[in-house]
């Protein structure tokens, strides 16, 4: 049934008329199933797939790395140093953000395209595709990549892989390197911090007796002054409050005899003694001059006695504020050290963070960069099959070429068809559906290509092939004509046969049977 279908397509396909400027109609030439060779080569649990015709060929572009090793050495040399090592990262901060060339690697032969390496294996596990050739050894095309060839490839292919893999490991042994090298360049800033704080705790420890004994000191010479000059202006307010209280007595003297000459001076009046009123008068009018005099006097003393309190406190201030400054000056030594000592700490653990930090950045450029190989090892890897073998297979998949002549013009038509099976009321529904189609587009559904990828290899790529390659073209056309189907003894038999199924299975009208037959079997 298969060349049956095979036949109906092939006329689906022929062109009846000529063209636009006139011209012969096509005609068939011939109709050959052919066998194309590909080779299975085992990789580790896998295998590679290599086109035994070397029509397809890989390309991958190979990303070239920085140059580590000298990137590396300087950062070895630089451990020891913030400074040096920082200076390494700022001369590399742009080194590692893409890779700076790639090379173009070619492949003749890997076939990586994944749907057409999944339809191989399809053909080779159901064993459509044969391992062996058969009788007619004719219908094998000649591969042009021996096994040893086709070996060859496949270390080019796993030497890629091994390149990327290599320059992976070689990318992580950076990242370890600025690691280990960021851990030291922070072990060196923490003997930093430590020498930090011993010089500081020896200043200290040096400078703690001396303050302890200078403030003492301090506190004796203040307690001493504010002692002396506190005694010194007691005396002194204590001798004018003497001084004022015999003034304040004689002052109430002064009052009494005041009152008793001038009680005197008034009886004097009462009995009209003039001469003792004057004497009495001139006693009260003196009395009253050595009054205000005493009274002036005491004014006199108190403000003084005043005056020298206020300068007492005012005295003892000045002095009490004068060491308590001394003395916060020297007490201050300490906390000054400390805070000096707390900045230089700051600031090296501030060149901790900063090393961290511009390490971090450049690990993240290169882990990118890891990323990068990453996806493209893994990709590389998607061109082996998950399909285990112990050794190299040649197989070879079939596929049918037809070929067409109209006068001096000819071409060829080539697909890889295979029965469609599926659920009979699936198949009766498409069938329904296009019976009215074309019988051309009514077998292509018959015709199941094994996937879209076998339709472009034998359609597309090989076609391209032997319009561009004499010598192909030349070997395909020789192998045509001697598997040429229409001219076995037994064509018309199988074609009979093979189109009444067609026909009872309703994937071909009878009057199309007669059509094909009447072509082809005459």
């Amino acid at each position: 049934m298969e060349l049956a279908a095979v036949m109906c397509l092939a006329e689906g396909k022929r062109k009846k008329k000529g063209g636009v400027l006139g011209g012969e109609p096509e005609r068939v030439n011939s109709v050959s199933k052919l066998y194309y060779p590909i080779w299975l080569v085992p990789w580790e649990h896998e295998y590679v797939t290599v086109d035994g015709m070397g029509l397809f060929t890989f390309e991958a572009l190979f990303e070239k790395l920085p140059d580590l090793a000298s990137f590396e050495a300087k950062i070895r040399e630089s451990e020891k140093s913030y400074e040096r090592f920082m200076q390494v990262l700022e001369q590399n901060f742009e080194a590692f953000e893409a890779f700076p060339a790639s090379e173009r690697i070619v492949i003749e032969g890997i076939v990586s395209d994944k749907e057409l390496q999944s339809a191989i294996l399809d053909y080779f596990k159901k064993e459509i595709a044969t391992k062996e050739p058969s009788p007619r050894e004719s219908a094998f095309l000649q591969e042009n990549l021996d096994m040893k060839t086709a070996v060859v490839r496949v270390e080019e292919f796993i030497k890629l892989l091994d390149r990327n893999q290599s320059d992976i490991d070689a990318l992580q042994k950076t990242i370890s390197l600025l690691d280990i090298a960021t851990e030291a360049v922070q072990k060196e800033l923490a003997k930093d911090i430590e020498n930090v704080r011993q010089k500081y705790a020896a200043q200290i420890d040096e400078i703690k007796p001396q303050v302890e004994e200078k403030v003492n000191q301090l506190t004796s010479e203040r307690d001493e002054k504010i002692r002396t000059i506190g005694a010194t202006l007691d005396k002194e307010i204590e001798t004018k409050n003497m001084d004022k209280s015999d003034y304040e007595k004689k002052l109430v003297k002064l009052k009494q005899d005041r009152s008793f000459f001038d009680e005197k001076k008034e009886a004097a009046k009462l009995r009209k003694d003039e001469v003792y009123v004057k004497r009495w008068k001139l006693r009260v009018k003196d009395l009253d001059k050595q009054i205000s005099e005493h009274e002036k006097m005491i004014r006199k003393l108190q403000k003084h006695i005043d005056d020298t309190k206020k300068e007492k406190e005012k005295t003892l201030k000045q002095i009490n504020e004068n060491y308590q400054g001394l003395i916060q000056t020297e007490m201050d030594k300490i906390p000054s050290l400390e805070m000096a000592r707390d900045k230089e700490i700051s600031e090296i653990e501030e060149k901790i963070e900063q090393a961290r930090a511009k390490t971090m950045v450049v690990i993240k450029q290169v882990q990118r960069l890891v990323d990068e190989k990453r996806d493209a090892l893994a990709a590389l890897k998607e061109i082996a099959v998950s399909w285990r073998l112990k050794d190299v297979f040649l197989v070879y998949l079939p596929f049918y070429a037809v070929n067409y002549v109209a006068g001096a013009k000819q071409h060829y038509e080539f697909f890889a068809p295979v029965l469609a099976s599926g659920h009979e009321g699936i198949l009766k529904a498409i069938r329904k559906k296009f019976w009215g189609a074309s019988l051309e587009s009514r077998i292509n559904l018959l015709l199941k290509q094994r996937s879209k990828a076998l339709e472009r290899m034998f359609s597309s790529v090989l076609f391209k092939r032997i319009e561009e390659d004499y010598e192909l073209r030349n070997h395909l056309s020789e192998k045509i004509e001697q598997n040429n189907v229409l001219v076995t003894v037994d064509f018309k038999e199988k074609l009979v046969k093979g189109l009444d199924a067609l026909v009872l299975e309703e994937w071909v009208k009878p009057e199309e049977k007669d059509v094909v037959l009447q072509v082809y079997a005459k």
